[in-house]
């Protein structure tokens, strides 16, 4: 913008630059995850990675999954659910920490011991093919996302659930990758 305002005649004033397109925090998050990803810097963040985390942006602007009433937005949450029960159970049993995290996306006492675990697994690659069929990449990535969060909650995953998240995101067409890194990463709060 500066190099087109630097030319007189030529380009819009100054002034005019955000009158189409306002200066928002959520614009300058999302150039500075670019210029963190491997399309600037050699070591950089992955693509998958980066549209994830822009789509996290953008949602701040729209209405979360898990409160949206869309049919993608159903189809996604009963993924989270069955998923989160599946990847959990997956070594042993859910612990604790791996219940409260569950509840922190569906509410308290949503989980209870009375849940039928063998049909919420069962239903699994049912929900995996509705999400795949209704969702965007970009909100099938969030989708297992939040599972890795829920898997992670205890502060380890057993090879057990990273084999489940894996077969969820290959069932989602989301490479591996993407869940090794989201199992290795932080979560970033702003």
């Amino acid at each position: 913008m500066q190099v087109e305002n630097a030319q007189p005649g030529q380009g819009a004033p100054k002034e005019d630059w955000f009158s189409t397109h306002p200066f928002s925090p959520l614009r300058v998050k999302a150039l500075e995850y670019f210029h963190d990803s491997e399309l600037v810097k050699s070591n950089g963040m992955s693509v998958d990675e980066l549209e994830l985390s822009v789509q996290r942006l953008m949602a701040l602007m729209e209405p979360n999954y898990l409160e949206g009433r869309t049919q993608s937005t159903e189809a996604m949450r009963r993924l989270l659910f069955a998923g989160a029960v599946m990847i959990a159970n997956a070594s042993g049993g859910i612990d604790k920490q791996e219940i409260e995290r569950f509840e922190e996306f569906f509410g308290k006492e949503s989980y209870s011991e009375k849940l039928d675990f063998d049909r919420l697994i069962a239903e699994v690659p049912d929900r995996i093919a509705q999400v795949k069929s209704k969702a965007s990449i970009a909100q099938c990535m969030q989708v297992v996302h939040d599972l890795c969060l829920i898997a992670k909650a205890d502060g380890q995953v057993s090879k057990e659930e990273r084999r489940e998240l894996r077969a969820i995101a290959n069932g989602l067409d989301i490479d591996s990758t993407f869940v090794d890194s989201s199992l290795e990463s932080d979560v970033e709060l702003d």
